[in-house]
């Protein structure tokens, strides 16, 4: 955007004292954040580090610019419409910026290998200009009569893939109904590869079944022993839907050693029993476990925990030394993140 604004006549505005007052707001509201990240040691820059090396590098170029259209498959005629007046109208001329900063956002997303979806909020003001432009096109005598196969140009491929675009279909009929999933390409995920179902679909399955599997296990800890329990999912998404759906139970908010949830994890200096939600436990920490019970297997086979083999899990006859075991792998995790 400041580029686009420095190339047109509109840079004018870095004059206007307003702006900077704007910005100075904008930096108000968002300074809890800021200060939160530079007392963690930005880990936002691991973040979009991991974020590119674990996904956007599977994302295609080409694929990102086709995906634009999926988004807006009625609306493609409106966003034309917008570019074609913000060029030729006289008086949309003062408004032409506005194409140079969608094109130089553009060339920066597809270059950097963004998620198709990053780039929806660019469309909003496009969509406003091309509506405006096709209104004037309709005032006239003899163009009058277009509008309703203009209509139907929008409503038609709108009808015909609703049911594709929102999530209205059951998991089961997604599975019947694939090919046409896959021929929009909705069944490609971060990992470049097609599976079964739309991944933001996947993502979000079984999130309900795994807080109930929590508070099952959960009930089986002696009452005595409840505040030496530790809640603990393999990952952030696993511990937002415990947290999120375990809302209003006695149970202690679960921790993961993942993303954020590393500095808001639940340091314990005595810890009798774990409540594990995830894959089964391995690795060194299992010669510190005395007893590991499955309380509880995934039964939703299309959600992804199903998939990796998710499961509740009771630990217990636990080593005096797993605590201190935790908390050294969980600031090992916390350096990584703040770069230390």
């Amino acid at each position: 955007m400041v580029v686009a604004l420095l190339l047109s006549a509109h840079r004018k505005v870095f004059r206007n004292k307003y702006l900077y007052a704007g910005m100075g707001i904008a930096v108000v509201i968002i300074s809890p954040n800021i200060i939160w990240q530079l007392q963690h040691g930005i880990p936002v820059l691991h973040h979009m580090k991991e974020l590119s090396e674990s996904q956007l590098v599977h994302v295609s170029r080409v694929s990102f610019l086709g995906d634009q259209l999926k988004f807006f498959v009625g609306g493609a005629f409106i966003v034309v419409a917008a570019v074609i007046g913000l060029i030729i109208s006289p008086s949309f001329r003062s408004y032409r910026v506005i194409i140079g900063i969608y094109a130089l956002t553009m060339l920066l997303f597809t270059y950097f290998r963004a998620k198709s979806y990053y780039s929806v909020g660019l469309y909003p003001v496009l969509l406003a200009f091309g509506s405006v432009y096709w209104e004037r096109i309709f005032t006239h005598d003899w163009t009058r009569y277009l509008r309703l196969l203009w209509v139907a140009l929008i409503v038609v491929p709108f009808g015909l893939l609703a049911n594709v675009i929102f999530p209205v279909m059951k998991p089961v009929k997604i599975r019947e109904k694939a090919g046409k999933f896959q021929a929009l390409g909705l069944l490609r995920w971060e990992d470049g590869e097609d599976h079964t179902l739309p991944q933001d679909f996947a993502d979000m399955l079984g999130w309900r079944e795994l807080a109930d599997m929590s508070w099952q296990t959960w009930q089986q800890v002696p009452d005595a022993d409840k505040r030496y329990t530790l809640l603990i999912c393999d990952n952030y998404g696993e511990a937002g839907a415990l947290n999120y759906y375990n809302r209003g139970r006695n149970i202690p908010l679960a921790n993961a050693m993942d993303a954020d949830y590393v500095f808001w994890f639940r340091e314990m200096d005595t810890i009798r029993y774990i409540v594990k939600i995830g894959k089964k436990p391995e690795g060194a920490y299992m010669k510190m476990i005395g007893r590991l019970q499955q309380t509880c297997v995934m039964k939703d086979t299309l959600s992804r925990e199903y998939l990796w083999g998710a499961g509740a899990w009771l630990l217990s006859d636990l080593s005096p030394e797993l605590p201190a075991a935790l908390k050294r792998a969980l600031h090992e995790e916390q350096n990584v993140y703040s770069r230390k």
